[in-house]
């Protein structure tokens, strides 16, 4: 991840590391609930 201009995941832990890495990312909604309620607090 740390030389990735992209992160493409459909996990919270992806989504979190590349919050923490300022990754550009594309998450993708996944049955859990987790991800989207990350999402909806970011600014």
């Amino acid at each position: 991840m740390q030389t990735a201009t992209w992160v493409v995941t459909d996990t919270f832990h992806g989504t979190i590391f590349s919050i923490l890495f300022r990754k550009n990312f594309a998450s993708f909604a996944s049955k859990k609930m987790k991800v989207m309620s990350l999402l909806s607090q970011r600014p």
